[in-house]
């Protein structure tokens, strides 16, 4: 087994949490700004200096609200900067946070928040305040204890369900204030309690059986990755960085949060996708990570035009300022990464896993090689097993799944976290993944699923026989679904001598399984639902190779054989 280990790690980590490093931030930069964020549609900035007291208050009110060493609370928010006030105001007071993606069902969510075991959960608007209360509907053994609302409307939607009790931020943050000079040796004893190896966030992942597993990453992890991968891509003294990749991801809470921490970067949180270009062109950033969907939808623009005009274009969209962007969370096309750096937008393309805190390798602007995922960063290994898979050890590599100890122990094996992915290793240590060896669509969103638990809600219902969910690299999920013929001719009022052939081709047929996808779907997250699918005449099989012996999918045989209907699918 061939081993590529990164260039060592130059300076030692010299912080052993989260918050004393943040802390050291704000004593350093005092009233530089910290973050830009956008309200009624203009930017607003927020110093270090203030930024440190909005999170000293808000953590002492969090000890003051009974919040104990190691205990866990749930963020249910989109991106704002009270979401990150929040984030290191729990782990100052010693807890652990558990991001929920906001788009999560309700299902979903009360898993999470019961797994974890949380005690508090913050939640942030109306919106989310709607899912919430579903949840805790849901809930068969609740441990929380109250919801923080960010939001009066949150706040107020809670209440009128009298589910939980409710307190607003503003008035946790307000009695942290009040007792702010009473708890200081508390919050100190406590801050000094943490180590590299305390547990700092559990993050849900989505598995290959629809489990979803929690990712257990404490202090060290994330303070190696983000000192280890800004020694090889540092951040411009006077750099400004956009973030739109939502936080409860672990992508984005360490290459928009906790880099530009460490680094006295100003972080600027936009509205969001639809606004991305708006908000490139106020607050003229230097960098941004974002996932390959966002950069085909920026070269799409691009290609269209006479290659001449490319490079003012991409300016004119991006900035001046502009000096080069990261793509994670999925593979990106070697041909949208040439063009737009032949266009003057540097891309970047790495490779991680949550699992991994999440970076393992990346390209920077001085060793850039497409269609890879760059070198291994420093401090850590990275190697290629026998059967192709891609395996790395180091301080990045988790401490573990939370309560799951049998899934820990055939993840991390001697030392090595087992990704799951396919690759090869250059001569040069440049890694490039070529495929996947566990079952999960990785979307070009970035977004995780598990196509088995989409397929199983599927084939809840009698009228589909056999389905095969596809996407992997796709901004949406497809499917392949055979019906059950005898089901769907009762259901339509056919003839039994009607073929499946001419079945699957009358519109009635596709408006009655269209109506199942739907409603099956109706459970899940939105990136996990079904956008379009094709009616097959004949069901998979074990003679024709599209099914193994135990009747599971071949997808790789079944993606070949109908990659015709597949590309119509996503045409």
């Amino acid at each position: 087994m061939r081993v590529v280990s990164g260039e060592p790690l130059r300076d030692p980590i010299r912080w052993p949490s989260i918050p004393e490093a943040f802390r050291h931030r704000v004593r350093s930069s005092g009233a530089r700004p910290a973050l830009l964020w956008k309200q009624h549609g203009y930017f607003y900035a927020l110093s270090w200096q203030d930024y440190g007291a909005l999170v000293e208050e808000t953590a002492a009110g969090w000890v003051n609200a009974g919040l104990q060493p190691q205990e866990r609370v749930a963020l249910l928010s989109r991106n704002r900067f009270e979401w990150l006030v929040n984030d290191l105001a729990i782990l100052t007071a010693g807890g652990v946070t558990v991001p929920i993606h906001p788009p999560l069902s309700p299902s979903q969510i009360a898993f999470q928040i019961e797994h974890s075991e949380a005690r508090f959960v913050v939640v942030a608007g109306r919106d989310e305040a709607n899912r919430l209360a579903e949840a805790i509907g849901r809930l068969s053994q609740p441990s929380l204890e109250a919801v923080i609302a960010i939001d009066q409307s949150a706040a107020e939607t809670l209440a009128s369900r009298n589910l939980a009790r409710v307190l607003s931020w503003q008035a946790l943050r307000l009695r942290g204030r009040r007792r702010l000079a009473h708890l200081a040796g508390s919050l100190r004893s406590r801050v000094d309690g943490l180590t590299p190896e305390s547990l700092a966030t559990i993050l849900y992942t989505s598995g290959t059986t629809g489990e979803p597993k929690g990712v257990m990453l404490t202090h060290g992890n994330f303070l190696f990755n983000a000192l280890a991968t800004l020694q090889i891509l540092p951040h411009p003294t006077d750099g400004l960085q956009l973030n739109w990749l939502p936080y409860s991801h672990v992508f984005a809470r360490l290459a928009d949060h906790y880099q530009p921490m460490l680094a006295g970067t100003t972080v600027a949180i936009s509205g969001g996708l639809p606004e991305l270009l708006d908000d490139i062109a106020a607050t003229q950033p230097t960098h941004l990570t974002a996932v390959p969907r966002f950069y085909e939808k920026i070269w799409a623009e691009l290609a269209a035009l006479p290659a001449e005009q490319r490079r003012l274009r991409a300016r004119q969209l991006m900035g001046d300022r502009f000096l080069w962007a990261i793509s994670g969370g999925a593979a990106l096309p070697r041909e949208i990464a040439e063009g737009l750096s032949n266009a003057g937008i540097l891309l970047l393309q790495g490779y991680g896993l949550t699992e991994s805190s999440p970076v393992i390798s990346v390209n920077t602007p001085e060793q850039n090689r497409f269609g890879s995922s760059g070198r291994p960063i420093p401090g850590i290994d990275v190697a290629i097993a026998d059967d192709g898979e891609v395996l790395t050890r180091g301080p990045h590599v988790m401490a573990g799944y939370w309560r799951n100890e049998a899934a820990t122990r055939e993840a991390i094996v001697d030392g090595w976290l087992h990704t799951g992915d396919l690759g090869e290793l250059d001569a040069d240590g440049y890694l490039t993944i070529t495929g996947r060896k566990k079952e999960l669509i990785v979307l070009s969103t970035g977004k995780n699923v598990a196509p088995v638990a989409v397929e199983g809600a599927l084939l809840t219902d009698p009228l589909i026989e056999q389905v095969a969910v596809v996407g992997d690299g796709r901004p949406y999920l497809a499917a392949l679904i055979v019906p059950n013929f005898a089901e769907l001719r009762q259901r339509l009022g056919a003839a039994d001598n009607v073929l499946p052939e001419e079945l699957v081709r009358r519109p009635e047929a596709r408006e009655l399984v269209g109506r199942v996808v739907e409603q099956r779907c109706a459970e899940l997250a939105s990136w996990e639902r079904i956008k379009r699918f094709a009616l097959l005449s004949r069901p998979f099989s074990i003679a024709a190779d599209e099914l193994t012996p135990t009747l599971k999918l071949r997808r790789n045989v079944i993606e070949q054989r109908y990659a015709g209907t597949i590309e119509e699918l996503y045409g």
